[in-house]
């Protein structure tokens, strides 16, 4: 998508590429010292963006591992509510499930 400055002087410039032009245009009116700035200012601004992506990639998976892991742990209540209302509860089957919750709980920490 185009985009249009209008000068201070009434001209008007199209930017067709956004930053390469924009650049340009700052390069022709400030000067190669002020096109550095800018020229800096965009990579500093990508550089933030593929950073702010990655960390919420990476928050993202962590959702999805807690969400499993809780999704888990609601099943092996299940299985302990289970053998608490069987009429004789085992009392190696309820250890064992609390071992798998602790692991569970462990693995995510």
């Amino acid at each position: 998508m185009a985009h249009t400055v209008y000068m201070p002087n009434g001209s008007m410039e199209v930017l067709f590429n956004l930053e390469e032009d924009f650049l340009k245009l700052v390069e022709r009116h400030m000067g190669e010292d002020a096109g550095e700035i800018v020229s800096s200012m965009i990579n500093n601004a990508r550089y933030e963006e593929i950073k702010a992506n990655s960390d919420m990639e990476s928050y993202e998976a962590s959702l999805d591992s807690n969400n499993t892991a809780f999704s888990d742990l609601l099943d092996e209540f299940e299985q302990m509510e289970e053998e608490i209302d069987a009429k004789r509860m085992n009392r190696t089957n309820i250890l064992k499930l609390l071992e798998n919750c602790k692991r569970i709980v462990n693995n995510q920490i």
